[in-house]
Parts: structure tokens; C-alpha cells; sequence
């Protein structure tokens, strides 16, 4: 009787050690195996260990919201680039008289009438009622208007045909009598005047 115990319970232990066995093997095959992989991104890509950017093909695209994920921070401004400022504005050019580009005034005389039929310096014979002058250094035949030093409005047009003044430096014009009727009294002998020419 000892002996039939001492089997049969070993039988009994032997078959309950398979069963658990059995069992656990079943529970393992029907949850599935455990998976290693690394998680995935959206569009099944995996992500990228924690620190390190990622992929290429998973960088911002265009359009992309600030602060989703994967998006570029903003671009900032270098710290040394300096702001950009407008072009300044071209300096005004100066007006152009209507009288002429060129003008210096100072004083003019009037020729004796004792040179009447003379040669000028241009070859013309001067005539005191011909609206003429002479000037040190414009081109011959120039033309120039003469006016009043602040009055503009007494003015002569004539043409430079001899050269003069000689003598005096505040003289600049030599005019022939007419002329200088043009803009005042031949009694006063000189007269200030501004001369214009282009």
C-alpha cells in the first residue's frame, strides 16, 4: 500500500508540472511575440532616437506650422546685418534762368561816338545805333542778354563783335550807344548790369 502511494503521487506530480507547462506555452502563442522594433512616424517611417534631427525625408515642408513637429524655428536676422535703408534721394538740379545757363554782373560803359565807323575785332564796322558790344574773352558773335542788376525787366538781347573794356575790372561789357539807351540815361555813364548767355 506504501508503494502504490508513493507512485501514484508521483505520477500525479508528474502530470500537473506538463499541465502548467502546457498552459504557459498556450498563453505565449496567443498574446504574440513582443515586438523590438522601433516606433514609427506617421506614413510608417521611423522616428529618430531622442536628440538627433530628423531624416531627410522627414525635414519641415513648406507651409509647415511653427512648433508642430518637424518644423525649422523662424530665420532670424544675422546679429551684425545691419537694417536696410531706403536709397537717398537724388540732390535737386539747379534751375536754368530762362535768360541763359551762364550770368556775372558787374558794370558796363557805352562806346564814344568818335569810334563810329571804326573796325571791330569780329571785322565789322562798328555803328553806334546797331545793338552790339565788346567782352574780353566770349567767342565772337555770342549772343547775351543784358540786364539791370535787380531789374530784369529792362533788358537788351546783342552780340559780342569786339573785345574790351581795357583798364578797369569792374567793367565787363563795353555797349554802343544803343544799347545802352536800352536800359538807361547815357548822362549816368555806367550802368550795374548782369549779363546772361548759354
Amino acid at each position: 500500500m506504501a508503494m502504490f502511494d508513493r507512485g501514484f503521487l508521483r505520477g500525479a506530480a508528474l502530470s500537473l508540472g506538463m499541465f502548467v507547462t502546457l498552459h504557459g506555452c498556450k498563453n505565449r502563442i496567443e498574446s504574440g511575440p513582443v515586438s523590438t522594433a522601433p516606433a514609427s512616424a506617421p506614413g510608417g517611417q521611423p522616428l529618430p532616437p531622442q536628440g538627433q534631427p530628423p531624416p531627410q525625408g522627414q525635414q519641415q515642408q513648406p507651409g509647415a506650422v511653427a512648433g508642430a513637429p518637424g518644423a525649422a524655428p523662424p530665420a532670424a536676422r544675422p546679429p551684425n546685418q545691419a537694417p536696410a535703408r531706403a536709397a537717398p534721394r537724388p540732390a535737386p538740379k539747379p534751375a536754368v534762368s530762362a535768360l541763359g545757363r551762364n550770368k556775372k554782373c558787374g558794370e558796363a560803359s557805352y562806346y564814344a561816338d568818335s569810334l563810329g565807323g571804326n573796325p571791330t575785332a569780329s571785322g565789322e564796322i562798328y555803328s553806334p545805333g546797331k545793338l552790339t558790344a565788346a567782352h574780353l574773352t566770349l567767342p565772337l558773335h555770342t549772343k547775351v542778354t543784358v540786364t539791370l542788376e535787380g531789374n530784369e525787366s529792362k533788358r537788351v538781347e546783342l552780340k559780342v563783335n569786339d573785345r574790351g573794356p581795357y583798364g578797369d575790372s569792374r567793367r565787363i561789357l563795353d555797349l554802343s550807344r544803343a544799347a545802352f539807351e536800352k536800359l538807361g540815361s547815357t548822362s549816368r555813364g555806367v550802368l550795374d548790369i548782369c549779363m546772361h548767355w548759354n
